[in-house]
């Protein structure tokens, strides 16, 4: 797993695809923490065919693993493919696979932690949070920048 892991952070997605397809012992079998470090690159790399195959080796695998499904859609997004971002979470579904959503903790100063879930509404709450930070981190000489910002 791990020299598949450095190489798809490295980019190179290809290579890490045809050393777990190609180059295997014989007899032996990728275990689902190599699919999912591939599967992983391919996000960083949006490289839709090879997340695809890994994708559709981890469900074989892990059929109840929401995470897998996740990758695959965020791939997707990142490739604008919107119809198979829909046929993702259509597939969760139908097939009772659910993701847990994810918790921010915030430490807003005085003691207080204020706490997020995603796709929580309260925005004026969140906002102000993010005064807070943005406050903290300009007293504590971070500026940021345009780039920063894109991608």
């Amino acid at each position: 797993m791990c020299l598949v892991d450095l190489l798809g952070r490295a980019g190179l997605v290809e290579e890490a695809y045809r050393l777990i397809t190609e180059e295997v012992p014989s007899g032996m079998k990728p275990q689902a923490g190599v699919w999912g470090a591939l599967l992983s690159a391919c996000r960083s790399y949006c490289n839709v065919d090879i997340g695809e195959a890994a994708a559709k080796r981890l469900m074989e695998m892990e059929p109840e693993n929401s995470g897998n499904y996740v990758l695959l859609s965020n791939i997707y997004a990142k490739a604008q493919r919107w119809g198979d971002v829909a046929r993702v979470r259509a597939a969760m579904r139908s097939r009772g696979v659910w993701k847990l959503p994810g918790w921010s903790w915030v430490d807003v100063g005085a003691g207080v932690i204020r706490k997020f879930m995603t796709g929580e509404a309260n925005e004026q709450e969140l906002e102000n949070v993010l005064q807070t930070l943005n406050w903290e981190l300009k007293d504590h000489g971070y500026l940021p920048t345009m780039e920063e910002g894109e991608e």
